[in-house]
């Protein structure tokens, strides 16, 4: 019996330290007021619907993108700055073609979804410095990838044969490099 005791006892200060940790402010979210704000968006949304000149199933990425971010800076939670800003990407992206009449199959439109996905990324990083005084530097990686992939994109025909005719030899820059890297001493560079 003390046993199981000691144990219940072990059990609960491990959850309350979990509680704790997982709300940074010390306060608890009072439900109601969470729910309220909730049912409050869904209502204005559903009477705006009628009057906004597109559908409002549009908005419900973007608006969840702004809900984890809101959310994140709010609750100093940083790291649902990661879904608030690809969600807002990926919306901001398909507003961003259907605003300018540009199809998911043309090359300009996947360029602008692209690039809009590319500022999601860019947007952790950029939130997380100015807001948790954290400097997360992962984001930059696929955000960089993904412009680099929009660009192409957006690159004409004659760019993207020359494109595929380099693919191949990329090992072989990558070889020279790494051999560069290893046998080269970093402390014998010549002054000049």
């Amino acid at each position: 019996l003390l046993m199981k005791r000691i144990a219940f006892e072990s059990d609960l200060a491990t959850v309350k330290v979990m509680a704790s940790a997982s709300s940074r402010s010390g306060k608890r979210p009072n439900r109601r007021r969470v729910l309220g704000g909730l049912f409050l968006a869904i209502a204005v949304l559903a009477l705006l619907n009628r009057y906004l000149p597109f559908r409002s199933e549009q908005l419900i990425l973007p608006l969840l993108g702004a809900g984890f971010t809101t959310w994140a800076l709010f609750g100093r939670v940083p790291g649902l700055l990661v879904p608030g800003g690809v969600l807002l990407g990926i919306g901001l992206g398909t507003a961003a073609q259907r605003f300018y009449g540009l199809g998911a199959g043309t090359g300009s439109g996947q360029a602008m979804f692209l690039f809009c996905l590319a500022i999601g990324f860019l947007l952790i990083t950029l939130l997380s410095l100015a807001s948790f005084r954290q400097r997360v530097l992962w984001p930059l990686w696929p955000a960089s990838f993904i412009a680099l992939a929009a660009g192409m994109r957006l690159m004409g025909s004659a760019w993207q044969e020359y494109l595929w005719r380099v693919l191949p030899y990329w090992p072989f820059a990558l070889l020279v490099i790494a051999l560069w890297l290893l046998i080269w001493p970093p402390g014998n560079r010549s002054k000049s």
